[in-house]
């Protein structure tokens, strides 16, 4: 935090810090995700997006858990590097910066909780339907 005006540092840090519960929730819903649309395809439900449908289809749900877990590592790493950004040149292209990243989380935690959601809905439809358990 060499060289950033005494004034600005505590903006950075509560925007780090609020960075930081976004790329835990991210990593929460992912994990949400993981494990309902698991229990969905264990209960007999198709996976509904295409993109997920073929990564389990050609690797596996192994390979599916490596990728959502490689995309939460390639989110954190973005993390870190805008934290770096706002720490070692603080100013308006910083802000603009963190503001992206922190929106880009928000948006991918939504999608992602609308996404368990509804792989909950398909859970409980299957389970009150009779499918094989």
């Amino acid at each position: 935090m060499a060289g950033a005006p005494i004034g600005r540092l505590p903006g950075l840090v509560r925007q780090s810090r609020r960075l930081a519960v976004w790329l835990g929730l991210l990593g929460l819903a992912e994990l949400t995700d993981l494990v309902t649309t698991h229990a969905d395809r264990l209960k007999g439900g198709a996976e509904a997006n295409g993109v997920a449908w073929f990564a389990m289809a050609t690797g596996g749900p192994g390979f599916f858990w490596t990728i959502k877990l490689v995309l939460v590592a390639a989110m954190a790493a973005l993390v870190l590097l805008v934290i770096r950004f706002g720490r070692s040149s603080p100013g308006h292209r910083a802000a603009v910066a963190s503001r992206f990243t922190t929106r880009a989380l928000q948006l991918c935690v939504v999608a992602l909780t609308i996404s368990s959601i509804g792989n909950l809905a398909v859970l409980a439809w299957l389970a009150s339907t009779g499918s094989r358990s």
